[in-house]
């Protein structure tokens, strides 16, 4: 293997557990049904930061989920690592994705495509979810 060839497998292997974890964290983030009561938001929260979970935790105890049929599904189609410092422990994540909602009755939906921005600092050794906001 040539030099070129080598840095792109570390880069690879380097940005494989942040990639992984992004799009389990995105895809979960982002679905979303009334009838799930919030489960979405309550399996990523051990993925936040301290104050992201605090602040997620509060949208969960102070909303109300809509009467009638609502759901989101979010899946990703790509992801980007547009910052990895390994040394500072910090990466910023940009991922597009495929959002499917559905009002009223499953079959009455909408797709359109949306990224996200996540920005994640490691905590005692593990990454962890500062931010993620949809563009």
């Amino acid at each position: 293997l040539d030099a070129v060839a080598v840095e792109s497998i570390e880069k690879r292997q380097k940005t494989a557990s942040i990639n992984s974890l992004s799009k389990t964290f995105v895809e979960r983030y982002g679905s979303y049904s009334n009838e799930a009561n919030f489960e979405n938001l309550k399996d990523v929260i051990s993925m936040m930061a301290p104050e992201f979970a605090e602040y997620t935790q509060n949208i969960i105890d102070t909303s109300k989920s809509p009467d009638e049929y609502y759901g989101i599904t979010t899946r990703v189609i790509t992801v980007n690592v547009e910052e990895l410092d390994e040394v500072a422990g910090s990466a910023v994540v940009v991922l597009n994705t495929q959002r499917e909602e559905s009002k009223v009755s499953v079959s009455n939906r909408s797709v359109w495509y949306q990224k996200i921005r996540i920005e994640f600092l490691k905590m005692s050794g593990v990454w962890k979810v500062v931010s993620a906001s949809w563009l």
